[in-house]
């Protein structure tokens, strides 16, 4: 069994056991949402293609790649609301449970990379749409780069097992983590989260500018052509 780290001023018990509880019934009816939607844009366009007979090649890579994308963060999203919301849940309901120290370490890794996964693949779903819309030879390996998700966010996962006696219940926010006391050890932990969040942020930002300035300019440039035509 392990230790707890408990805070003399700890918010009111049943308001964050309601906020835990609805966050993670939004989470779990939100991605339900998107997998309906996602299917039935997939089965609106199989009906459509049976019409129109083969498709452009790169169109149909650009759809697919994009529904893929989408299904992996659903399903690091519907992994964090089935697994460690309800962890956290559990620890708001009765603060006084005594949890096992492998169980500890388990949700403090699962909790690390279901949350990498999902900032990772949002990521990659702006440069996918980057590549899509804003480029000319649009080249996208969606295999290679779920793996690279889940494989970099396993990596930075299992950084808290090199101090896994240090992994306690922290009573503050409900989950599993780590409590280095070195001074260098915070500041390694620090400078590596924002650099990692830093950097992903940026390249959304930079994805996402440029495609609104494209889509922008094109659509100026068909209503230049229209107004042409029309005169």
């Amino acid at each position: 069994m392990i230790k707890n780290v408990t805070s003399s001023e700890q918010p009111t018990q049943p308001l964050v056991i309601f906020l835990y509880a609805l966050v993670m019934l939004l989470t779990l009816a939100g991605n339900i949402t998107v997998c309906v939607v996602v299917y039935r844009i997939l089965e609106a366009k199989s009906k459509r293609n049976k019409y129109r007979g083969k498709l452009v090649l790169h169109e149909v890579n650009r759809s697919s790649s994009m529904h893929v994308l989408v299904i992996n963060l659903v399903v690091a999203d519907m992994s964090s609301g089935l697994i460690s919301m309800p962890f956290s849940l559990l620890l708001a309901a009765n603060q006084d449970i005594e949890v096992p120290h492998l169980i500890c370490i388990a949700m403090c890794l699962i909790y690390r990379l279901l949350i990498g996964a999902s900032v990772l693949t949002m990521t990659v779903i702006s440069i996918n749409r980057y590549m899509a819309i804003c480029t000319t030879k649009w080249t996208f390996r969606v295999r290679a780069a779920i793996i690279g998700i889940w494989l970099a966010s396993a990596l930075t996962s299992v950084v808290p097992i090199l101090d896994h006696d240090k992994i306690i219940v922290n009573k503050n926010v409900f989950i599993c983590g780590t409590t280095n006391e070195e001074t260098y050890k915070q500041l390694m932990d620090l400078v590596f989260g924002t650099v990692l969040f830093t950097v992903c942020i940026s390249i959304l930002l930079f994805c996402y500018v440029n495609v609104f300035t494209t889509i922008r300019r094109t659509m100026k440039e068909c209503y230049a052509m229209g107004v042409r035509s029309d005169g």
